[in-house]
């Protein structure tokens, strides 16, 4: 995770989502989620001049609703050096280290029922430009989708309570936030602290609005927890990856269990 944050925040001067960098980036997160083993990786204009969402897919039936896992990839200011590390480097290295973790499976020979899309939004500084975009395209055409978890600066705890883990608490899907938490304490622990942010609001915000499930993880109970929130100070030096991965496994325990995993024997495990 902390290589790809790196990259992400020190390759490029900023990843503002008209500016050069952006696009540049956008061309390395497809590279990547190519090389992983993520199929059709493709980018989708959504504004003129706006850096493209980045999407890919793992397969599964077709004729039973997907499973969407997300984070912005932009970055603030618009001006001089935008890093980004946590806002949003470190979601998008979330959603790289949890396609890894599903592409591993595959390759073990395990799959899943439901089809999994991968997408690194643009434009999400300006107004959730790229999943907007998106989400209405797919209500559009009559997608059905299971659920959608988005990941949105997961590395910087809380200052007052560093070993607290927490899920985004507004505008999302009762039901999925609460299997998510139940699913954090089985593969993290039963003593882990878990609380409810009040940041409001990201990517997730774009498919709640269209009537999917949404759920998101998110570091701290609010975004100004970050003394460097958009500012050139967002450096990858700043952040604890361990905390870091600690909210990518709550993501990824929740996207992989309603994507519901094909048992060796043919059978899917099933959760409502």
């Amino acid at each position: 995770m902390e290589a790809y944050v790196n990259f992400l925040a020190m390759n490029f001067n900023t990843r503002y989502s008209l500016s050069q960098g952006a696009f540049d980036a956008a061309e390395y997160l497809k590279d990547q989620v190519t090389t992983l083993g993520c199929t059709n990786a493709r980018f989708e204009d959504f504004r003129p001049n706006y850096s493209p969402n980045v999407l890919c897919d793992l397969p599964g039936d077709e004729n039973v609703p997907s499973v969407w896992i997300g984070a912005h990839y932009d970055s603030i200011p618009s001006s001089g050096r935008a890093p980004g590390a946590d806002d949003n480097a470190s979601g998008s290295a979330g959603i790289i280290e949890i396609l890894i973790a599903f592409v591993n499976l595959t390759r073990a020979g395990a799959s899943f029922r439901r089809p999994v899309h991968f997408a690194f939004w643009g434009g999400e500084e300006q107004g959730l430009y790229g999943s907007r975009h998106t989400a209405t395209r797919l209500w559009n055409e009559g997608a059905e989708i299971h659920a959608y978890v988005n990941l949105d600066m997961i590395a910087y705890p809380e200052r007052t309570l560093p070993t607290t883990l927490w899920w985004q608490g507004s505008g999302v899907n009762r039901g999925l936030l609460d299997l998510g938490i139940s699913l954090s304490k089985t593969y993290l622990g039963e003593d882990i602290l878990i609380r409810e942010s009040s940041a409001c609001c990201s990517d997730y915000r774009s498919f709640h609005e269209r009537g999917y499930a949404v759920a998101g993880v998110f570091e701290s109970s609010r975004a100004g927890n970050n003394p460097n929130y958009h500012r050139s100070s967002d450096l990858p030096n700043t952040l604890n990856y361990d905390h870091g991965m600690k909210e990518t496994k709550m993501a990824a325990a929740l996207a992989g269990t309603v994507s519901e995993p094909r048992r060796k024997n043919g059978e899917y495990k099933k959760r409502n």
